[in-house]
């Protein structure tokens, strides 16, 4: 024997609610994760920029994608051994790096004054371009110039990082 009249109708009208907010809930979470990961990507490229004017080196470093350090680090490598005739190897080059030493420093010094920071942060605009499950572009758009620059980031392990060769480094 079944259950019939009001109760019924109140059983019957409680899964129904169930059923449309737990559809609810996943049809709108990939909204929410898109919304989250908008944010991030531009507080990501926002703090590379930070970091970067304070020369917090460590934390520059640790902003950036797989291939940017290691592209950082080939080239230091190089560079080394062509201006001194030593060799060095990567991975010492990668702890200094990693924990802001005299490599870190010589080589940010040398950016920030090719790229100054405050341009980045208070004389252009930022916008959100493309934006999918592991990559993402920040517009950044100086007040002068005539097209912007595009910064790439990619989630690497469920983190965004910064892909600073990616976006920048000219094609080899």
């Amino acid at each position: 024997m079944g259950l019939t009249g009001p109760k019924q109708m109140i059983i019957t009208k409680f899964f129904q609610i169930f059923l449309l907010l737990h559809l609810s809930f996943f049809c709108l979470s990939p909204v929410f994760a898109s919304q989250r990961d908008h944010e991030v990507i531009v507080e990501v490229a926002e703090r590379f920029f930070i970091y970067l004017k304070d020369k917090k080196y460590q934390q520059v470093f640790e902003l950036l994608t797989t291939k940017s350090t290691r592209t950082i680090v080939k080239d230091v490598a190089k560079s080394i051994s062509k201006t001194s005739k030593a060799s060095i190897e990567e991975e010492e080059i990668f702890l200094d790096f990693r924990s802001g030493g005299p490599l870190a420093k010589a080589y940010w010094d040398a950016f920030a004054h090719q790229c100054d920071p405050d341009l980045a942060l208070k004389e252009s605009t930022w916008k959100v371009g493309k934006l999918k499950d592991n990559y993402g572009e920040v517009i950044v758009k100086y007040k002068t110039a005539e097209k912007p620059a595009t910064i790439r980031l990619y989630k690497e392990e469920g983190t965004w990082r910064l892909g600073l060769v990616e976006s920048f480094w000219a094609r080899k």
